[in-house]
């Protein structure tokens, strides 16, 4: 496998310009002949041999395929032949890294960029849309760094997100086919599965609405008018007060009907998206008024427009002592028809009904049927014509907000694997050749995962006699990662370490720990820093069935953009950041931070505080010596009634320093005996006594019971 590669590299570093027209020719027709043959095998059910013939394709061709690569994958996923998936992810990867030839097909690239639209945001889409209208080629680099930033495990050789893509295309293929208008051939489920996977909660139902319930909730609504609103609709003179009631619910039972069709639908909620307030994201599909069997945004979407407004021939009038509907009485009017108008229309009537019907499926749902139902039955005035348009408009809005707040796509397989937590810390340093790195402390906890994997095999594991406990343990690993990547997520630097994993019964147990020194590579680069927990034990079993590797028995990982590094202008006075701490060593030479980092910035009452921080662009005198003055404050953070009065810093001191270079570092400790709990304001404030050139940096803090912290 490892020459395979390497032959594989060698094919792809080869120059295009290298290339006669007559070769690219040639790589066509070896393309159409390995992508022919692989189908026919496929046809004929022969899977492994069509997926060999495909894997020869990625050796032979001398420009990499993107359409054979979607065959491979898609053949792998569509019968979960999972020894196959690597290969398919390496496949994929190799199509990605096709460099600029004739000899593309650019109807399968596009079409491989545009089933991915859904899973981005609108911004990285169009930047797509321009790189693909140049060239082809020009898309494929960034359809791998979406794929590369997606990636759960950064140090596995294949991309288990990018087969949990296409096993979900493949699902819903057979699965949702009552159109075939999406990208992936399917109805709009289709596209919302594509994203999110499977839903946590399904209903399917119909719409239905009885003549009791409307007439019922018309009556309620005319009943609640005051008589002076009454009095504007009907005149007095001819007002028959029930008769006129019914006689207007039943003519507006008839319209309901008309608009309110039988409706089905199905709603899909997932729980777990991260939204505000506790809040689902849900979506609608059913027979809509417009699109037929679509995605409805809001329930509204399955209302005819037209229900907000009554028809022409709907009319009811008084004509003298006889009650006219539509036009049709019992004899000549006496005196022209009298228009009655309660300020009704359908589409309130529609919408009341249809919310009280999802009121129980989603709290989103039950607070719109409040809202509507308590404007809709207020007594007093009748209501405005246009209360179904404002319900709506709500609903469209809340609705919007809820679809901009969710993910773009979401992993089922990273949710339910076990998670391994992890922060990293990063602060910005410059070495001696004034090149800008940084110290990340990087921490995780991962006995959550090792508990559930011990526990869930400890019967292979340690039910057998050739197995000590401390063989048993051998099995497992534990590692942290740190990588930099450009900002095309091109790899340019990694790192690895072998933590501690300490489990303590009686007291929390402190994380695992690693420090990396991260060279800077440019404020859009990016540091990924993951942790996995491997248990190689043969009869063991990890916690969920996924395309991750069998030995894989947690993962977690974080990404931070470098940001803007330190000032490098050595005519510019810079200071690092400020690492904050306690427990300084004694004997500290040789140890660049000796002393244990409080990323929360919190220390405990009485305990001292250790710094670290360092100067950089001192300017010497005559004699090569650098001058500079340094002085410490640390004031307590007022409240805001306080802010007026200026209180005296809690502690102060200022130094003088001369250093023979042009940098300094020091490690200092400060006494905090004298703070009360609080939050405070260290400020380290350096002035250049030769240069004049000054510059501060600021941590804000807080003192904490021991106990707490």
């Amino acid at each position: 496998m490892i020459a395979l590669v390497y032959i594989i590299i060698l094919l792809i570093s080869v120059p295009v310009s290298s290339f006669s027209v007559s070769s690219q020719k040639t790589s066509i027709e070896e393309e159409a002949y390995y992508l022919e043959k692989g189908r026919k095998e496929k046809k004929a059910g022969d899977y492994l041999t069509a997926l060999k013939t495909w894997e020869e394709a990625r050796v032979a061709l001398t420009i990499p395929s993107m359409a054979v690569a979607i065959e491979h994958i898609q053949l792998a996923t569509e019968q979960e032949l999972v020894e196959s998936y690597q290969i398919s992810s390496a496949m994929y990867y190799w199509a990605l890294s096709a460099q600029e030839s004739d000899a593309l097909d650019a109807d399968v690239i596009k079409l491989e960029m545009d089933m991915l639209e859904s899973l981005t945001d609108a911004d990285t889409y169009k930047e797509w849309r321009s790189a693909f209208r140049k060239s082809p080629a020009q898309v494929l680099p960034l359809l791998q760094k979406f794929w590369t930033e997606l990636d759960p495990t950064p140090n596995t050789p294949y991309n288990e997100r990018l087969i949990e893509h296409w096993e979900r295309i493949s699902h819903v293929r057979d699965a949702y086919t009552l159109k075939r208008n999406s990208i992936y051939g399917t109805d709009d489920r289709g596209v919302v599965y594509v994203k999110y996977g499977e839903p946590n909660f399904v209903q399917h139902g119909e719409f239905n609405l009885t003549n009791t319930n409307v007439k019922d909730l018309v009556i309620s609504r005319i009943q609640l008018l005051d008589p002076a609103s009454r009095s504007e609709v009907v005149s007095a003179d001819f007002d028959l007060g029930p008769v006129l009631d019914e006689t207007f619910a039943t003519a507006m039972e008839f319209e309901v009907f008309k608009y309110a069709g039988s409706r089905r639908y199905e709603v899909w909620r997932y729980v777990d998206h991260d939204l505000d307030k506790d809040q689902s994201n849900v979506f609608i599909f059913g027979d809509t008024a417009v699109k037929g069997f679509a995605e409805a945004l809001t329930i509204d979407d399955f209302i005819p427009s037209s229900a907000s407004t009554l028809s022409k021939r709907f009319a009811l009038s008084i004509p003298a002592n006889e009650l006219v509907l539509n036009g049709q009485g019992t004899g000549a009017p006496a005196e022209a028809p009298q228009p009655i108008d309660f300020g009704i229309t359908p589409a309130i009537i529609i919408q009341h009904e249809y919310l009280k019907q999802f009121s129980t499926i989603d709290e989103r749902f039950a607070n719109a049927y409040a809202i509507l139902r308590e404007n809709f039955l207020r007594p007093g005035q009748a209501p405005q014509k246009s209360q179904a348009f404002v319900a709506k408009s709500r609903r469209v809005n809340e609705a919007r907000v809820i679809r901009n707040q969710a993910p773009k796509e979401v992993s089922t397989y990273l949710d339910d694997f076990p998670t391994i937590p992890v922060s990293a810390y990063s602060y910005r340093f410059i070495d001696e050749k004034n090149k800008p790195y940084s110290i990340v402390y990087m921490e995780s906890q991962p006995q959550g995962s090792f508990i559930i994997d011990s526990g869930r095999n400890a019967k292979s594991m340690f039910d057998n006699p050739l197995d000590s406990a401390l063989n048993v343990f051998s099995y497992y690993s534990f590692t942290h990662g740190a990588q930099v990547r450009d900002e095309d997520w091109r790899l340019m630097d990694t790192q690895k370490q072998k933590p501690e994993i300490i489990i303590d019964p009686y007291v929390q147990s402190p994380s695992s720990e690693s420090v990396f020194i991260v060279p800077h590579l440019g404020e859009k680069a990016v540091q990924v820093f993951y942790a996995e927990l491997k248990n190689t034990h043969p009869e063991t079993d990890p916690y969920i069935d996924s395309p991750f590797p069998k030995s894989l028995r947690g993962i977690g990982s974080v990404k931070q953009t470098q940001g803007k590094p330190l000032n490098l202008d050595q005519r510019e006075l810079e200071m690092s950041d400020i690492v904050f701490g306690h427990q300084l060593e004694e004997n500290s030479d040789g140890i660049l931070i000796p002393f244990i980092p409080l990323h929360s910035k919190e220390i405990g009452f009485g305990d001292n505080i250790a710094i670290h921080y360092e100067l950089y662009h001192l300017e010497q005198g005559l004699d090569d010596i650098s001058r500079f003055e340094i002085e410490f404050e640390i004031t307590k953070k007022q409240r805001f009634l306080d802010r007026l009065r200026k209180d005296p810093p809690q502690f102060s001191l200022t130094l003088n320093q001369q250093v023979a270079q042009t940098y300094f570092k020091e490690n200092l400790e400060v006494e905090t005996k004298n703070l009360e709990q609080g939050s405070y304001t260290l400020r380290l404030t350096v002035k250049d006594t030769i240069s004049n050139n000054t510059v501060e940096r600021k941590v804000d803090f807080k003192v904490v019971d021991q106990n707490r912290r």
